[in-house]
């Protein structure tokens, strides 16, 4: 059986292929969840090759923010 990586959000049931480098990800559906500008900065910031510290610290704002768009999104 292959390996597979789950989505970061918990209870979400969506997995892609396993990656040697990337250890976790976001589905498309949750990557939506995330604010334009901040998806924005994620990915300038990969595209200029930032240092991993800070591409990091963005990802871990990106996850954070699509797990508590998950969960508070159908209370508003």
């Amino acid at each position: 059986m292959t390996a597979r990586t789950p989505c970061h959000v918990p209870g979400c049931r969506r997995t892609r292929p396993a990656h040697p480098i990337d250890t976790e990800w976001l589905c498309a559906k949750h990557w939506a969840l995330v604010p334009r500008r901040r998806r924005q900065a994620y990915l300038r910031a990969k595209r200029q090759r930032k240092p991993r510290v800070v591409l990091v610290r963005l990802w871990s704002r990106c996850t954070a923010q699509a797990v508590a768009e998950n969960f508070t999104g159908g209370w508003k």
